[in-house]
């Protein structure tokens, strides 16, 4: 098993995939490298692409949100990669990122064959709305 497919069979998002399944994820992708500053998505852009932190730190800004951290063995760009939507997100590398990438055309294809994927994202983003709800202010 190579070095990349240990680094995504360890991501919530893969766990539990065969070694065959993981390395049709992998054949799937490519590796991408940004400089720290350098922007890897922005709030409102039209990009569909799904990532995993494989080295370094990122910053992960949602307006209105309290700003995190993500690092290795972390992903996002779910939710477009999804429904091809624009990012809700900006993302910013605090260190030099390596990252694994996943373009929605290649993506989706993915999901139809390996259906554990989508559940676990699924997953995911049920628990991110479900934190979004709780902190909506009450109606009067």
């Amino acid at each position: 098993m190579s070095y990349l497919e240990q680094a995504l069979g360890s991501v919530h998002a893969f766990k539990g995939l065969s070694s065959s399944e993981i390395a049709k994820v992998v054949d799937a992708g490519d590796e991408v490298e940004f400089s720290a500053g350098q922007q890897l998505i922005g709030a409102g852009m039209d990009a569909s692409d799904f990532y995993v932190i494989l080295e370094g730190r990122v910053r992960l800004e949602v307006p209105k949100k309290k700003a995190r951290t993500m690092g290795p063995g972390d992903a996002f760009g779910e939710m477009s990669v999804l429904d091809g939507g624009p990012r809700t997100a900006t993302v910013t590398a605090e260190t030099r990122v390596l990252a694994f990438r996943i373009s929605r055309e290649a993506f989706l294809p993915l999901l139809d064959r390996l259906g554990s994927i989508g559940r676990k994202i699924l997953e995911e983003m049920s628990k991110r709305l479900r934190y979004a709800e709780s902190r909506m202010p009450e109606e009067p």
